[in-house]
């Protein structure tokens, strides 16, 4: 692959390469034709003849079966026909002159010149209808325009003094606000330093109180125990005079009960006695005395008497001492 710059005064619109490959024909903006030799030279640079064929851009390029002839056209509405050389493209001549051969007439292209000339006044017309549509269409849009700047204008003035006043209102109600929240913040600063104070002093009085509850309850530990220490010394010491006591009164008692037995014992002997002798008496059937009998009697229930008195108070004497 060989690439080759193409150095030409206007761009190339058009390519055509001959049937055989020797020619290669480029088709330019300005109407040009530009015929090269190819295949091209890469390292000496293209050589080429050009020839002006057209006024306008070349649209097309068609070589013949022959290659002798190249028919090309342009925007202009003209159509050229190119002789082309086996060997040689003439290259002494330098001024290629105008083409007689045309597809049109002089009289169709008048006409076709007023028609152009007639939509170009169509044109302009047109332009200026629609220059003036649009300078009444501006016009009236820069009335409704200024209309409508002016209402939002007094909408935004209204809006502006609403803004200000509710930005006023609404600092009012933030200075509001934060004095009322800087006193309450004060008060209950305050209410809560005094809930500490009375905290700290009902602390220390609670302390106090149970520090002298605490002393009291030693105190009174110790009373209980010296008093209870008291109460069982006093306590034992009456259960030994008690005890003493009793065993005393037991001895006592069983002093009289056996000198009381003693004295039963002489009382029956003696009644033993009196009866034998009144049985005696009675056998040999002598006087009996009926009052001595009587006397009898008597003593021996007396004698029956003090001894169920002696026995009841030896028996309270004890359930006594039992409940002490």
């Amino acid at each position: 692959l060989v690439e080759t710059e193409l150095e030409t005064q206007s761009p190339i619109n058009r390519l055509c390469l001959s049937r055989s490959e020797r020619l290669l024909f480029a088709g330019c903006w300005d109407g040009t034709l530009l015929v090269y030799t190819y295949p091209l030279n890469g390292a000496a640079g293209a050589q080429f003849e050009p020839y002006l064929l057209h006024t306008a851009p070349v649209t097309g390029l068609c070589m013949s079966m022959d290659d002798t002839l190249l028919f090309t056209s342009s925007v202009d509405g003209s159509m050229a026909v190119f002789d082309v050389n086996d060997r040689e493209i003439r290259r002494e001549k330098k001024d290629v002159p105008w083409l007689q051969e045309t597809l049109v007439s002089r009289a169709d292209l008048d006409e076709k010149a007023a028609v152009l000339r007639e939509a170009e006044a169509r044109v302009r017309d047109l332009t200026t209808q629609n220059e003036y549509t649009m300078k009444i269409n501006s016009k009236a849009h820069e009335e409704d325009t200024k209309q409508l700047e002016a209402v939002f204008e007094a909408k935004l003035q209204k809006e502006n003094a609403r803004y200000k006043y509710l930005q006023a209102e609404k600092n009012d109600l933030e200075a509001d606000f934060e004095e009322k929240m800087r006193h309450m913040e004060e008060r209950h600063t305050a209410t809560t330093q005094e809930l500490e104070r009375m905290y700290e002093l009902k602390l220390l009085n609670q302390g106090k109180r149970l520090a002298s509850v605490e002393e009291e309850k030693e105190k009174e530990a110790l009373k209980y125990e010296e008093q209870h220490e008291m109460l069982v010394e006093q306590q034992d010491k009456l259960l030994a005079d008690i005890q003493d006591e009793f065993e005393t009164r037991i001895a006592e008692q069983d002093k009289v009960i056996d000198r009381m037995e003693l004295d039963a014992d002489e009382q029956h002997r003696i009644l033993e006695t009196c009866l034998l002798y009144t049985s005696d008496a009675a056998d040999e059937e002598d006087s009996v005395d009926l009052g001595g009998r009587r006397i009898i009697k008597k003593k021996n229930k007396e004698l029956v008497k003090v001894n169920d008195r002696t026995s009841t108070k030896h028996e309270r004497h004890i359930s006594e001492t039992c409940m002490q």
